[in-house]
């Protein structure tokens, strides 16, 4: 080549970055750990479930955005799993206050 381009001699691939499905996805990852750590912690477990929305919401959004983000299938099934340990948490703590409370006013 001497150097002298030509506007048909130029080869381009560009493809429109998958920003918008990576960060929800990344989200929804983060937004997935966080809320299991607080469901299985004793001390903030009631955040498990904002935040299991939260990465549910977001991995759905990610998912249709870019079917192949793999971050955004883990934050879905992270959200779903930290819905399952809330609600399980919630149910078990409400049948011990519940029995507790039972069992003081039959002793009485």
């Amino acid at each position: 080549m001497d150097g002298n381009f030509n506007n048909n001699d130029v080869v381009t691939n560009y493809e429109e970055p998958k920003a918008a499905g990576t960060i929800l996805g990344k989200l929804s990852f983060i937004f997935g750990i966080v809320g299991l750590v607080c469901s299985i912690s004793i001390c903030c477990s009631g955040l498990g479930f904002p935040f299991g929305v939260a990465a549910l919401v977001l991995g759905i959004i990610g998912k249709n955005k870019d079917s192949e983000d793999g971050k955004a299938k883990l934050g879905f099934i992270f959200g779903i799993i930290c819905l399952a340990l809330a609600l399980a948490g919630t149910i078990l703590s409400l049948t011990l206050n519940v029995g507790s409370s039972v069992m003081q006013y039959m002793n009485r």
